[in-house]
């Protein structure tokens, strides 16, 4: 490894720079991080993992009751009011949710650990869009399925994701029923749904063209029959009713029936240890970090770490950070609009209290604050935190919200039009006259660009006509907004 960067180091592998970043000084540095950030809970779900577990039964029973009621004395009564009362609550908790994701990353001391959790979070992508429960389930999808597993092995993250509630849901595998299985029989025209088993092979495993054929994913859609959720606690369950009986050809090999969830993390370890899904993944972590056309002997290298090691991330990722391609003053990629919003955020050193505009939070960088109880959470829904999901939206990018399972692009020319850019100016305007007002833009431009800034970008942040306009200058320059 040649030419390490602080800088470029934060730009390019966290969310920038800015008045609280800790500055890195090798590689190791981004690897060692990953541990210690893993033992420190989000600030989502709103509740806490368990609150929000004791929700979901919560919403599932009251759901149930309405639903009950309607039918029983027909539309338009109390029980329609009932439900619109209960989805109304749902949709509050989820823009608190949202807010408090935008603010995890910005105060996050841990700035790899974050970048990867939203990388992973639209490889394994779902989406709160789907139906009510969903807005529940997503994010504790990502504070329970994802982090825990982003420096661990890809098997453990795989199986996690994909067995969750909120893939289940999302991908209709609740829906899917064995022609042969009991209930198939009993009832008649059922159909193993391939959704489940198409995405776990093209976008999350193997890779679209790889070489698998239909009868593969037909096969694994019929092996994962069974695998539903239970309708009172929302937990994904094995239903021996709707599983496919018998023995299935898959890639080549036949794979029996346990008859539980353990038929499913079967096969979806063999699909992890697969070389195409070493390559596949490999190059879109590549693709994500360093450039839309990455070096091909760098995806090479780390797909050789992948099989060396059975898919330990970690291990992946330091071949990344070790390649001179990921230290090249260049910018190569357009930032997505999270990592505009944040990176934002970041270079002003807004802090808990302005994010979430309340007055309970006061510390940003400590780990404590990352664990603040739910009352200080509710006033979430305000500040610069609610600022940025709704300019989100109008980015194109609304949190935990893509619009199909391949998730966010991640092309630099995805982002970078006309409309992408007047956005950013509104926003950047926004945010200066927040915290912008004691600001020396010159000051502000050497903080947050560093080695980056271009000739070009210095002189008209010097020439500046007054604060604003200099300021503006460097959240709109190109280097600000590639990483």
């Amino acid at each position: 490894m040649t030419g390490f960067s602080a800088g470029i180091s934060a730009i390019r592998f966290g969310y920038g720079l800015g008045p609280q970043t800790a500055p890195y000084f090798r590689p190791d540095d981004l690897i060692s991080e990953l541990d210690r950030a893993a033992a420190v809970p989000p600030l989502f779900p709103l509740e806490g993992v368990q609150g929000r577990r004791d929700a979901l039964i919560d919403f599932a029973s009251r759901e149930k009751a309405a639903r009950a009621e309607r039918r029983a004395v027909g539309t338009g009564g109390a029980e329609d009011d009932a439900i619109k009362v209960l989805r109304r609550e749902v949709q509050k908790r989820f823009r608190r949710d949202s807010v408090l994701r935008v603010t995890q990353a910005v105060l996050s001391p841990y700035a790899f650990h974050e970048r990867l959790a939203s990388f992973w979070i639209n490889h394994f992508t779902v989406s709160a869009s789907k139906s009510p429960v969903m807005r529940l389930l997503v994010p504790l999808y990502e504070a329970e399925a994802i982090r825990p597993h982003l420096a661990g092995s890809f098997r453990d993250l795989l199986i996690s994701a994909s067995l969750h509630p909120a893939m289940v849901i999302f991908l209709d595998q609740a829906k899917s029923v064995g022609p042969g299985s009991r209930r198939g029989k009993r009832q008649g025209g059922e159909a193993a749904n391939e959704n489940f088993a198409r995405e776990v092979m093209e976008l999350h495993t193997l890779g679209a063209g790889s070489g698998y054929s239909q009868a593969d994913v037909q096969a694994l859609a019929l092996m994962l029959t069974g695998v539903t959720l239970a309708p009172t606690t929302t937990e994904t369950v094995f239903n021996p009713r709707v599983a496919e009986p018998g023995s299935f050809a898959i890639l080549g090999q036949r794979y029996g029936r346990e008859g539980s969830l353990d038929d499913a993390r079967t096969i979806l370890s063999v699909l992890a240890d697969d070389p195409r899904t070493a390559r596949h993944v490999s190059s879109r972590l590549a693709i994500h970090f360093i450039g839309d056309q990455p070096p091909h002997d760098l995806v090479e290298k780390m797909a050789l770490r992948w099989r060396e090691t059975h898919g330990d991330l970690s291990s992946v990722y330091a071949v990344m950070l070790e390649h001179p391609a990921a230290w090249t003053a260049s910018a190569g990629k357009t930032k997505m609009p999270l990592d505009y919003v944040v990176s934002s955020l970041k270079a002003f050193g807004f802090n808990r209290a302005q994010l979430l505009n309340t007055d309970d939070a006061d510390d940003p960088d400590g780990e404590s604050d990352m664990m603040a109880d739910a009352g200080a959470r509710a006033g979430a829904a305000r500040g610069l935190g609610q600022l940025s999901v709704e300019t989100l939206d109008a980015l194109g990018q609304p949190l935990w919200r893509a619009s199909n399972a391949a998730g966010f692009d991640d092309g630099s020319g995805y982002w970078g039009g006309p409309g992408q850019l007047a956005q950013r100016i509104a926003f950047a305007r926004r945010i200066i006259a927040r915290g912008g007002k004691s600001l020396d833009p010159r000051d502000f431009l050497q903080a947050t660009l560093d080695e980056v800034a271009r000739a070009d970008t210095i002189a008209v942040v010097n020439q500046a006509p007054n604060r604003e306009a200099g300021l503006l200058a460097t959240l709109v320059s190109p280097e600000f907004n590639r990483r």
